[in-house]
């Protein structure tokens, strides 16, 4: 409880800090619990447990049998999923505790109890921040009674988790949809630092990562295998912007501007409404998912790419509607640029030299703060000191 406390008190610390606050404590690799401080832990649910099971037996001490439930390793797996965003080993020791768990529901005679949501979320949260892919969604699937089909054939090799099997724990599809969206961040983050192996001097890679990771066979698998999960094995009314954005960040994480846009596209056509009469229709995601584009397009920083990152600008800033390529012709009006939308653009100009089209843009910007005239919605942005940088 005590711990648990803690837990809580730093969460509602980090809440109040900023983007750049937060960043500086990841920089100074300030830990909540150390590795010596989760072998502590599970040492103790592991006495605990042993002690439950000998039922004041004479060979150990009597105590009360009711200081022992489904409890202490349910507080004892968000303790140690929480720590996971810094400490590795939180990840591990949080998979063993729900294995706890587990044997627990089945000791005591019931075969099927309802898994806690917020319990393996926190869990597939923890893997997902060390791109451990393969056991996130192993968990989820044997959590939910489903089997989660792999994209190509590549992939169809998966291992399976070093932890109980069975499961008579199960979360319902209905309370599915933040834990398959911490899936897809897994597998993004897998293809990430699958990256950073491949380009070990262009970003260093960590060590520390689940060596599942280092092993995995191209960063586009791991993609393909994100957004399979998406369109194919999701329930589409659990599916937001949220699961949207978590496979499109991967693709603009990797400098992927194509393929994000092509994903893009096979969303758009998924959510789109069967309502929907006519062969326009205003976009189902958020500029959030479209910055993903342009900053996969930036971060390529090749010339063909800055050309796609612009007509996608221009047709987000005119509300241009874009053609699906469906085989039915259907198109979607995206959303209207925000700052981030300009600053990748002004980003793209900055890497590949082109000064005087980012001071143009930077004017276009600056036009609507001379006029006295109200602003519009459509006007763009004012620029930020990052814009100017």
């Amino acid at each position: 409880t005590t711990l648990s406390h803690d837990i809580r008190n730093h969460k509602n610390h980090r809440k109040k800090l900023n983007y750049w606050q937060k960043n500086q404590i990841s920089r100074s690799d300030q830990k909540l619990m150390n590795a010596s401080d989760i072998q502590c832990l599970k040492n103790v649910v592991c006495a605990l447990y042993q002690l439950h099971n000998s039922r004041n037996g004479n060979d150990g001490p009597t105590w009360e049998g009711s200081c022992f439930s489904q409890d202490v390793p349910s507080f004892a797996t968000m303790i140690a999923a929480e720590a996971s965003k810094t400490e590795k080993s939180g990840v591990d020791a949080a998979l063993f505790f729900l294995d706890i768990m587990n044997r627990m529901t089945r000791d005591a005679g019931r075969k099927v109890e309802e898994e806690d949501p917020r319990l393996i979320g926190a869990v597939l949260n923890g893997l997902a921040q060390w791109g451990r892919a393969e056991e996130a969604q192993i968990l989820l699937g044997r959590t939910l009674g489903v089997e989660i089909s792999m994209a190509n054939k590549k992939l169809s090799a998966i291992q399976s988790l070093d932890h109980d099997v069975t499961c008579p724990r199960k979360l319902t599809q209905s309370q599915a949809g933040p834990c398959y969206d911490a899936v897809l961040r897994a597998w993004s983050k897998c293809a990430l630092l699958t990256q950073q192996q491949i380009q070990p001097n262009t970003i260093k890679f960590d060590e520390q990562s689940d060596k599942s990771v280092k092993k995995r066979l191209a960063p586009v698998d791991a993609m393909s295998q994100a957004l399979h999960i998406l369109l194919t094995q999701m329930p589409p009314e659990q599916i937001s912007n949220r699961s949207c954005s978590a496979v499109l960040q991967g693709y603009g994480a990797l400098g992927m501007g194509k393929e994000a846009e092509d994903a893009l596209l096979k969303i758009e056509w998924m959510l789109k409404s069967p309502l929907e009469e006519g062969p326009i229709a205003s976009s189902s995601l958020d500029v959030a998912c479209y910055n993903s584009i342009l900053h996969g397009y930036c971060k390529a920083s090749k010339r063909e790419d800055m050309h796609s990152a612009v007509k996608l600008f221009q047709a987000m800033k005119t509300e241009t509607p874009i053609e699906i390529n469906t085989g039915s012709s259907f198109f979607v009006i995206p959303p209207m640029p925000d700052i981030i939308s300009y600053a990748s653009l002004l980003n793209c100009y900055g890497k590949l030299g082109m000064a005087s089209e980012a001071e143009k843009l930077i004017n276009s910007m600056m036009s609507v703060g001379t006029t006295t005239r109200k602003p519009l919605e459509t006007d763009p942005p004012e620029p930020t000191i990052a814009c100017y940088i």
